[in-house]
């Protein structure tokens, strides 16, 4: 079902929200929990914003041309076939507001589209989940100038175990580390130009106190909260029967824990699971810049040599992410072409290290 308004300004004063962090952070649980919500609709994960502003955020008018083009250039957007969405009905939408169009709308009119599995009723909330948005604030603040960000964080060391077990990064403990510190770092230094509109929170809260912290985050989005957002894993076994084989069985090795309630097993394994010379890497990078979030290191005295060591890895990061923001600016077509040679580096460094599963 899509839940669409008959009012197109009624859709332009949506507002937005984006949950942004680093990956195995929480965000989908986060996501998850916001999508229970009846008065929300947030997508699963796909950066169709980011993919195909370059080449639609300009447009002053939509001809029914440029319609059909976003829409071919959407069902080709990396993980959006997940979305499930009814493309004539998305087409019809498009079409009739098709002179009040801007990208800002499309997209809100896109996400109203978007097949949710739990119950809904009025809509006043729209939001986004991707971590690699962190990495974009400014293009995205640009874009929705007056969304709302809630930045979920995550004891590093846990972040780095979690990533480890999955293969869409390369497995080094010192690649993880800074990219956990350079990519909370940027969006932590813009919370700090705009902190009415940032929500900082950490994992470890959230699932300590579900309900406390999901009426504060509610709050500060607007809406009123619901106590049953708290029963979203009795919802996750009817998304997952909706999804292709191979589909379900990535969801349950990504996800698992979304098959249950809010829970803390997966906070502070590091402490019985990380090995000695990993916790002195992690904390060497990333350490001292998280103790601002009350993260505390177990080992006081940075080692200069782990952080000697790691500079190559920072070099790496710096310059994957440089790229990788160079062509986010590159037109659609392009952007199409090369963003899926990224994880082809990964892969290399994984044999590299040893560690390529089979």
């Amino acid at each position: 079902m899509a839940y669409r308004f008959e009012d197109i300004e009624k859709i332009k004063q949506l507002p937005f929200f984006f949950i942004i962090g680093r990956p195995r952070s929480g965000t989908t649980l986060l996501s998850t929990l916001f999508d229970a919500h009846p008065n929300v609709i947030i997508p699963f994960e796909s950066p169709v914003i980011l993919q195909l502003s370059s080449k639609y955020l300009p447009l002053k008018s939509w001809s029914e041309q440029h319609i059909h083009h976003f829409i071919n250039d959407l069902f080709s957007t990396r993980k959006f076939d997940r979305w499930n969405i009814d493309r004539e009905a998305l087409l019809d939408s498009l079409l009739k507001f098709r002179k009040h169009l801007d990208f800002q709308s499309a997209i809100k009119i896109l996400y109203l589209h978007f097949p949710s599995f739990f119950p809904k009723e009025n809509i006043l909330l729209l939001g986004d989940k991707n971590p690699i948005y962190s990495l974009f604030f400014k293009k995205i603040y640009h874009i929705f100038p007056d969304a709302r960000f809630i930045h979920l964080i995550r004891d590093y060391r846990d972040n780095i175990l979690s990533v480890k077990k999955l293969d869409f990064e390369a497995p080094l403990t010192s690649i993880i580390a800074y990219r956990w510190k350079f990519s909370n770092n940027l969006v932590h230094r813009m919370s700090i130009l705009h902190p009415e509109q940032f929500y900082t929170i950490r994992y470890e809260d959230l699932i300590n106190d579900p309900e406390t912290n999901l009426k504060k985050l509610c709050n500060f989005l607007h809406i009123e909260y619901q106590p049953s957002v708290l029963s979203f894993h009795l919802y996750v076994e009817e998304r997952i029967k909706k999804l292709s084989e191979e589909e379900a069985r990535q969801f349950k090795k990504f996800h698992s824990n979304l098959l249950k309630p809010v829970n803390t097993s997966k906070s502070g394994v590091w402490k019985n699971d990380m090995k000695k010379r990993d916790v002195k890497i992690a904390e060497s990078i990333a350490g001292k810049w998280a103790e601002q979030f009350g993260y505390e290191r177990k080992y006081r005295n940075i080692n200069v040599f782990y952080y000697l060591m790691s500079i190559p890895a920072m070099l790496y990061v710096r310059l994957a992410y440089g790229v990788y923001m160079i062509l986010s600016n590159l037109p659609h077509v392009i952007q199409k072409r090369l963003i899926h040679k990224g994880p082809v580096v990964a892969r290399m460094i994984t044999r590299m290290a040893g560690k390529t599963k089979k």
